[in-house]
């Protein structure tokens, strides 16, 4: 779905307008082809756009996303969660991330006994620079910290 914003500034005395668009998509795909693995797929796509009469900007996003789940036994999960992040920019750079995630689930009776590690490769900011003739714009995201965490669920 694309939404175009037209804004009109005027700065020294001069009016400007700015036309910013986006276009936003995505998809989902589930499927347990045997008894122990699930997949969880996910692709999105993002376009946004910003044009007035002394510059022109537009980047694309991609992002991929897929959750496998492993069952080998009734009272065994492995899931691994992996993310990657796919920026485009005007002048045809393009900044990748990968994220994963693992996580190890042993239950026995009433209890879970559960492993698991997230943000594997340690990435801490996702970030870019974009120049242009009259201005830079800086972007930058925090990323959920590396942790491995142990423990035990109890149900009663």
């Amino acid at each position: 779905m694309g939404v175009n914003i037209v804004r009109i500034h005027k700065q020294n005395g001069r009016i400007t307008t700015f036309d910013f668009g986006n276009v936003n998509s995505g998809l989902t795909l589930k499927s347990n082809p045997w008894n122990w693995l699930n997949i969880d797929y996910k692709i999105g796509y993002k376009y946004n756009s910003m044009k007035s009469e002394a510059l022109k900007s537009a980047t694309q996003h991609l992002t991929l996303k897929c959750l496998l789940a492993f069952y080998p036994t009734d009272d065994i999960s492995i899931k691994l969660n992996g993310e990657h992040y796919l920026t485009f920019f005007d002048s045809g750079q393009k900044k990748n991330t990968f994220l994963a995630d693992l996580e190890f689930v042993y239950r026995y009776k009433q209890f879970d006994f559960v492993a698991s590690a997230t943000n594997l490769f340690n990435q801490k900011v996702y970030s870019y620079t974009i120049y242009g003739d009259l201005s830079s714009r800086i972007t930058q995201y925090n990323i959920r910290g590396s942790n491995i965490m142990i423990g035990v669920n109890w149900y009663f």
